[in-house]
């Protein structure tokens, strides 16, 4: 599922490395070789025994194609991303009669789509910002690498029994169809957002690594990419003990977390008034709120007299001065009984 995300993500790397000389170079020469004419200054030679057919196919490559300026250009950029693609313009009466080049970052193969035809391919296309369109097999040449499994669907896999978190619970990869929502990690955002299930490929039996974390394990295969704690994705064989990986939390969370409403004093006459702590500082703060939240169960505690919420500063000023400083950021009203020493308290002023 994370296939379409990572993909990109070595798009963009790849663009990096090609500013190297070295590997434009050798970019340069794959896409040379390519070129390398036969004994009769062909690139590419036609053989067929129907002499009609052998023209039409000479009139596609060498005048409609133009192969022998274009194929250059088309093979470094196949080296390159490991994918080429080019819309193929078709009228009923002449057949193609131009072709249009498409960015690998804007196209996106679909296999699987079709429940009874397996064979059945098509493609999402980007061609503006926003605005996708679907191609069918018939329209698009595709030119890619098939050795190279960082642009093949079926490249990169989790074990079946794999639980994949979504709006509804978890689900276990194999029942994941297409047209399903998922939870995936946005590497812009930084955040995890629900996206819709392009494809679903089943690859068949091979041998699969187990990354295990203090908290949780996947099984995958070992080209499969895992997010790392810089941001860029690293498959699975690359791994060692020494790297940091990107996991979910609260993951166990389907819903947004409910508005929290305080209720204060107004300078010990309690007045009572409603204070609603911004959505965004609370869950931009939820770590430390949860932290002072387990706190005050635990050491806090009730002042029935006059109505107020307390806790001791003790020996732990460090700690302390944290809680205190975030009672401060959430507005609270509140004082110190005897400053900020191990002796003092600290009184939130509220009506409970």
């Amino acid at each position: 599922l994370a296939y379409q995300a990572s993909r990109l993500e070595l798009f963009r790397d790849y663009d990096v490395m090609d500013m190297d000389p070295i590997i434009a170079s050798a970019l340069d020469i794959y896409s040379d070789e390519c070129l390398v004419p036969s004994e009769f200054g062909k690139v590419l030679t036609i053989r067929s025994k129907n002499e009609n057919i052998k023209k039409i196919l000479e009139n596609l490559f060498y005048d409609i194609l133009n192969i022998e300026f274009n194929l250059w250009s088309w093979s470094r950029n196949m080296c390159k991303y490991g994918d080429f693609y080019l819309k193929l313009h078709i009228s009923p009466e002449y057949g193609v009669y131009l072709v249009e080049p498409l960015s690998s970052y804007n196209v996106l193969r679909i296999e699987n789509s079709d429940p009874i035809n397996k064979n059945y391919v098509k493609y999402r296309v980007e061609l503006e910002p926003g605005m996708l369109s679907e191609l069918e097999n018939y329209q698009v040449a595709h030119f890619r690498l098939v050795s190279d499994s960082n642009f093949m669907p079926y490249g990169k896999c989790l074990r079946g029994d794999s639980k994949i978190w979504t709006p509804t619970g978890y689900k276990m990869i194999k029942d994941i169809a297409v047209g399903d929502d998922v939870f995936s990690f946005n590497t812009d955002s930084k955040k995890l957002e629900k996206t819709t299930v392009l494809n679903h490929v089943m690859s068949g039996i091979k041998d699969v690594y187990e990354i295990k974390t203090a908290h949780r394990k996947v099984y995958a295969t070992y080209e499969h990419p895992i997010l790392t704690e810089n941001g860029s994705y690293k498959p699975v064989k690359d791994l060692s003990l020494s790297d940091s990986l990107v996991l979910p939390i609260n993951n166990n969370i389907t819903g947004k977390l409910p508005n929290l409403i305080l209720t204060e004093t107004d300078d010990w006459k309690f007045d009572s008034k409603l204070k609603k702590i911004d959505d965004e500082l609370l869950h931009s703060n939820i770590k430390t709120f949860v932290r002072f939240f387990g706190f005050m169960l635990g050491d806090g505690w009730l002042d029935k007299s006059n109505k107020t919420v307390c806790f001791s500063v003790g020996d732990r000023l460090d700690k302390s001065g944290q809680y205190l400083d975030f009672v401060e950021k959430l507005g609270l009203s509140h004082r110190l009984t005897n400053g900020t020493h191990s002796d003092s308290n600290c009184i939130i002023h509220s009506v409970y």
